[in-house]
């Protein structure tokens, strides 16, 4: 039998939204607007930097992703780790997701929202190194890695030793034509 979902009213969501990333507003002087199309998503935005909220799934999860620009930054990657549980239950599973995520940006993320990103080098060695990656740009990809003072995460040394390969397993077969 499937458990039944808590689900918080609009009224509900908005005021929990506005209550946990409000500090965004206040301690930041990022500017808050809420999409005219979809009442569940809110972007909060100072200059190029944003972070977007919304709910998912008729109150089933709640999800957030900090951006510069266009390029979602890794902040899943860089803040603790979402298997760990910091902040106490709602009990509705959207305000539950939304409150984990806002406690770890106020309190993991400080430099980063004041446009320090230098914390983000070893999960983002340079600026929209995702993009290359998943276009499967190895020869960029590596070019790129090569020239990264900091030291990479374990993912990104994977991802770099993976380009090497491919880049070298290319250079070595023969061509089709």
């Amino acid at each position: 039998m499937r458990k039944q979902i808590q689900r918080p009213s609009h009224e509900q969501y908005v005021q929990f939204v506005e209550a946990e990333f409000g500090f965004l507003e206040t301690e930041y002087g990022f500017n808050k607007k809420w999409d005219a199309e979809d009442q569940f998503r809110v972007v909060y935005s100072n200059g190029p930097m944003s972070v977007r909220v919304w709910g998912w799934g008729w109150g089933a999860s709640g999800h957030m992703s900090l951006n510069l620009g266009d390029e979602e930054l890794p902040y899943s990657q860089y803040v603790t780790s979402f298997d760990r549980k910091l902040t106490a239950t709602t009990g509705k599973k959207q305000l539950d997701d939304l409150q984990e995520r806002a406690f770890r940006l106020r309190n993991e993320c400080q430099e980063i929202l004041r446009g320090d990103l230098s914390s983000l080098v070893p999960f983002r060695p340079f600026p929209n190194a995702e993009e290359l990656w998943s276009r499967r740009d190895f020869a960029t990809l590596i070019e790129r890695l090569r020239h990264t003072d900091q030291p990479l995460s374990p993912m990104w040394q994977n991802r770099y030793e993976y380009a090497l390969k491919n880049v070298q397993g290319r250079a070595s077969e023969p061509s089709s034509r």
